[in-house]
């Protein structure tokens, strides 16, 4: 009999372990470290600067460092275009 209960209890221990393995193995993560960049309200700037656009490549300042950056070959823009885009464009 001491043979039997022996083995029962060796079984019994070896499904505890793996049991154990199981859950430790299964067991979700959790990230706990985090670094916040900004807490609070952020600072509003003091001021804004808006620059004005032009609505055709000939409108570009010639000290502009996109003077020639157009594309090259494309159709010129259509008066309605010309129009939307002086529309657009600050006063």
């Amino acid at each position: 009999m001491s043979k039997k209960i022996y083995l029962l209890a060796v079984g019994a221990l070896a499904t505890c372990l793996i049991a154990v393995v199981l859950t430790a193995g299964c067991a979700s993560s959790e990230e706990t470290e985090r670094e916040n960049l900004v807490t609070g309200n952020l600072m509003q700037p003091n001021q804004i600067w808006v620059y004005n656009f032009a609505a055709m490549p000939a409108e570009v300042a010639a000290e502009s460092a996109l003077v020639g950056l157009a594309s090259q070959g494309a159709a010129p823009p259509s008066a309605q275009q010309i129009a939307e885009g002086r529309k657009l464009a600050p006063k």
